[in-house]
């Protein structure tokens, strides 16, 4: 019975990782982030989500992301469905500090997610003089003139977050592929101490073998990892997986 647990638990998280994710298809902000806003300005932000799984989504937006003591930060709004216009209005936002190459930064998520986010980042400046609110915006998708940069896949957005330094998560400063395999032997544990009682070891033992293939298959296309990490991992895993095998076939 314990085996079956052990495969329910892949198929959920193979479901989990091969799901679709909520994207943000469009942003507005106004004024426009390509020229330097006048301090004091209003500031408005648009952000539209899409998830083609029809879940719920959701976003947050960050102003001033990073600035330990300028940093203002709206929260999650309340999950819509799929395609909604989120407005953060002028009520939400202070700029009364000049800056240069601050940082925005946009979210969303869907309900069935999880952690699992799209992330958007733009740079902005203030100074005395400058455009302000209704002079201009910026919009639509991102582009080299606005100096944005992309999420376009979720599960890399999630382990950019794990490992950001400033979040002061256990991971901050990891790599990516230092995070994958701690995510692989994590759940391979999982699977091992539910199934690894059970008498049909073998099957355990296949189990946690077409999880970590699937996994270390996953974190190459994502470029967490590189073949070479792959190597070493699966010549190791031979060794352990393969002793294991003998001890209960002669061991008894």
């Amino acid at each position: 019975m314990k085996y079956v647990i052990g495969l329910v638990m892949l198929f959920v998280m193979s479901s989990i990782v091969l799901s679709a994710n909520p994207e943000i298809t469009e942003w507005t902000i106004n004024p426009c982030i390509s020229s330097t806003w006048q301090n004091g300005t209003e500031l408005e932000i648009r952000v539209k989500v899409v998830d083609t799984d029809g879940d719920q989504v959701s976003v947050r937006a960050i102003l001033w992301y990073g600035n330990a003591t300028e940093e203002q930060d709206r929260g999650w709004k309340a999950f819509a469905g799929s395609g909604t216009e989120f407005l953060f209005d002028t009520s939400n936002w202070t700029i009364s500090k000049f800056a240069d190459q601050e940082q925005i930064k946009l979210y969303a998520k869907s309900n069935a997610g999880g952690d699992i986010f799209d992330t958007i980042n733009m740079s902005f400046s203030v100074g005395e003089t400058g455009v302000e609110y209704g002079d201009c915006y910026s919009n639509d998708l991102p582009t080299a003139e606005t100096n944005v940069t992309t999420g376009d896949d979720a599960l890399t957005s999630a382990v950019d977050s794990l490992k950001d330094e400033s979040a002061g998560t256990l991971f901050s400063g990891m790599s990516s592929a230092v995070i994958w395999i701690f995510i692989m032997i994590f759940f391979s544990a999982v699977i091992w101490f539910t199934c690894g009682e059970s008498k049909a070891s073998g099957l355990t033992l296949g189990v946690l073998g077409i999880f970590n293939f699937i996994m270390l298959i996953i974190g190459v296309y994502m470029n967490f990892i590189s073949w070479i990490p792959i190597a070493i991992i699966v010549t190791i895993a031979v060794f352990i997986f393969g002793g294991v095998f003998l001890k209960k076939i002669f061991g008894g």
